[in-house]
């Protein structure tokens, strides 16, 4: 056995192991307005918990994860987490990526676990319409900076969430015809 290799191996699964438990974190981010309530300013975990009105052990551990990850900065002199101006835009700002919302679409695929492995014993599948709730909202969330309001190109989907055909198109102010691959936005306000 090359030890090198297997070494390379267990450090690739550490980091997939880590992501996978760190994704709840930033989903419960994302639910409750951390980033949002982060963006304000800096603080401690203690004032962290004064302005957010949240339980300041599971908000400690939160920060910490957060700034381990890299989606919270951590000033040690100071003893304060706070957002980056990149991170704020990626995880804040209404007009951003939203990439705390993205997360929700990977959680809601997981909860299908007992149907995907269902699907690989039948091959019967699973419909759109099937999936966690979680993959609509978090799409929806994930893709929303995409309207017509803030001039990026508009996300539309074909469908509803029952009938959102396999393939979806963006169609994109920047030329005529454009397509590229997108998640469904009917079926969920997105208008």
């Amino acid at each position: 056995m090359n030890h090198d290799k297997l070494s390379e191996f267990l450090g690739r699964f550490t980091a997939d192991f880590g992501a996978t438990g760190s994704a709840g974190l930033v989903v419960v981010g994302n639910r409750l307005g951390l980033y949002r309530a982060l963006a304000q300013g800096p603080a401690t975990a203690e004032r962290f918990a004064e302005r957010t009105g949240y339980n300041q052990r599971y908000l400690t551990e939160w920060l910490r994860n957060q700034a381990a990850g890299g989606y919270v900065s951590y000033d040690a002199a100071t003893g304060e987490f706070f957002l980056s101006e990149e991170q704020a835009f990626c995880l804040a700002d209404p007009n951003g990526p939203n990439l705390s919302a993205a997360f929700l679409i990977s959680l809601g695929y997981l909860r299908a676990e007992p149907q995907l492995t269902e699907a690989f014993r039948t091959g019967k599948g699973i419909a759109w319409h099937e999936h966690h709730e979680d993959v609509f909202v978090g799409c929806d969330a994930f893709y929303r900076p995409g309207s017509p309001a803030c001039g990026r190109p508009r996300l539309r989907c074909g469908g509803t969430r029952t009938s959102c055909p396999c393939r979806w198109t963006l169609r994109c102010r920047w030329g005529r015809g454009s397509r590229r691959w997108c998640p469904p936005r009917g079926g969920r306000g997105s208008g």
